[in-house]
């Protein structure tokens, strides 16, 4: 028994269907982005769009490694490869999000009014947060609350061990990861619809309703 169900499947083959197009058309569009600020221009080519590529490797190394119709535990060596791309990814997510906050600062000329360890788009970020629009701040909200919210999200999947659990709940004698294999599928999934609207406010050199204008 596979540890996602046909539904799941077929819900996350058709977001991957979307995530190299939409990686593409980030790279057709850079050309056509410009930044007033050198600053803003280096944190978003050289940190947000590399680590764009960094997401996009790490989604596909993952379900190579660990198909999604997998039935058993995989081998041990395979595990270890699939933590490193699940981990690698989520340090992307939040670095993708840190370099959105310093693109917004040093577009906006808040560099010097916002201490370094201030910046960022988290709820505690309070002092970059409050220079947004308010539809920015409601989509913000509404669109990442997953990914600023979810910490219990595991990063890795156990290797094999013996099975605790009474026999009914068991699968070929090991133990389920804690955390649903289709949870964490889909939080890979999930920044997929993310970065073409970010990218879309910066690329209007956030003077779209994203603007605190």
């Amino acid at each position: 028994m596979a540890f996602l169900t046909p539904d799941q499947i077929r819900e996350i083959e058709e977001k991957l269907e979307t995530l190299l197009p939409k990686y593409n058309e980030m790279l057709l569009k850079l050309p056509f982005t410009r930044f007033q600020q050198e600053k803003a221009t280096e944190y978003f080519q050289h940190g947000f769009v590399r680590r764009m590529g960094t997401l996009v490797r790490c989604v596909d190394n993952v379900f190579t490694l660990i198909p999604m119709d997998t039935e058993h535990v995989p081998d041990k060596n395979v595990l270890h490869d699939a933590q490193i791309n699940i981990q690698s990814f989520f340090a992307n997510v939040y670095g993708c999000v840190d370099n959105l906050a310093w693109v917004w600062v040093y577009e906006k000329g808040l560099d010097s009014k916002i201490r370094r360890n201030s910046v960022g788009l988290r709820a505690k970020h309070t002092d970059v947060r409050s220079t947004l629009s308010v539809g920015f701040q409601d989509y913000w909200r509404s669109s990442i609350r997953g990914w600023t919210t979810s910490s219990n999200i595991v990063m890795h999947w156990p290797t094999a061990f013996p099975c605790t659990c009474r026999p009914a709940e068991c699968r070929s004698g090991m133990s389920t990861p804690t955390t649903p294999l289709s949870e964490v599928y889909k939080r890979l999934c999930m920044f997929v619809a993310t970065p073409t609207n970010m990218n879309d406010c910066l690329q209007s050199k956030i003077s779209c309703s994203c603007s605190s204008r």
